[in-house]
């Protein structure tokens, strides 16, 4: 007998708190992808302007810039840039509240 009151205050308790959850899911889902690809994008493109602006030196001055290992201490410093940037988006909780879905009437 208790085993069906129990069951029965669960399906309750998931058919209020469920649909909410769901949503809230699929919106942190939604921006994270979306942020993700917009983060994405932006630092591959800037990445590729230093790139081409660093190509057009003297071929001689690019040899230099090879021996040095330039191109290996632009990659770290563009890793540390995108991983500074990651962790301060997760800690200023950019998303402060979701509300619950309601009807509108």
């Amino acid at each position: 007998m208790w085993i069906n009151v129990l069951v029965t205050s669960l399906f309750s308790a998931l058919a209020v708190w469920l649909p909410n959850i769901v949503a809230r899911v699929i919106t942190a889902a939604g921006f994270g992808y979306v942020t993700y690809n917009l983060g994405t994008y932006g630092f591959d493109s800037i990445f590729n302007l230093f790139k081409g602006y660093i190509l057009q030196l003297d071929s001689d001055l690019l040899i230099l810039l090879s021996l040095a290992k330039i191109d290996d201490a632009i990659g770290i410093i563009f890793g540390g840039f995108v991983a500074s940037t990651t962790l301060k988006m997760t800690t200023i909780h950019t998303i402060r509240q979701f509300r619950p879905i309601t009807k509108i009437e």
